[in-house]
């Protein structure tokens, strides 16, 4: 039911007009904050893959048959349950020595996954044999062609 408040001298404000007013400004304050979460938050079947070699940084450990890393990602997973991870192709060196892979001759690999805080995913790539240096190593690993699918 339209109203008309009169606000001056020949000046009418239509209830219904604001009425509507308020309906397109709220639609369009909840469409910016959907593009705030799409910018802020990994969403459900968004799918993550490296471009390029990502250098990083880990641990031999297990009995020198675990390789554990983590990386960084840009978007939180505060939303996200699981994390599906493919594709992924590995060197890993230490003391100077390739251990997994050899210059640009990466070793496909399946890892497993864990979140580790919002925006931190922890992977381990488990070798089918003791991996040739000491237990509990620093290593260096170069990443290519993963492939990161988040659920919710």
């Amino acid at each position: 039911m339209s109203k008309s408040i009169k606000l001056q001298e020949n000046i009418y404000l239509d209830t219904k007009s604001v009425s509507h007013g308020r309906k397109k400004l709220y639609e369009f304050l909840e469409e910016i904050k959907e593009q705030i979460d799409e910018a802020q938050f990994y969403q459900n079947d968004e799918v993550f893959e490296l471009t390029d070699t990502l250098y990083v940084d880990g641990t031999l450990t297990t009995g020198r048959t675990d390789v554990v890393f983590s990386v960084f990602l840009p978007k939180s997973l505060k939303n996200i349950s699981s994390i599906g991870v493919s594709n992924t192709k590995i060197v890993v060196r230490c003391d100077g020595n390739y251990i997994v892979g050899s210059g640009s001759n990466y070793v496909s690999v399946d890892l497993n996954v864990k979140k580790c805080g919002d925006n931190v995913l922890t992977f381990t790539y488990k070798s089918p044999s003791a991996l040739g240096t000491l237990n509990n190593t620093a290593i260096a690993l170069a990443i290519q062609d993963m492939k990161l699918i988040f659920k919710k």
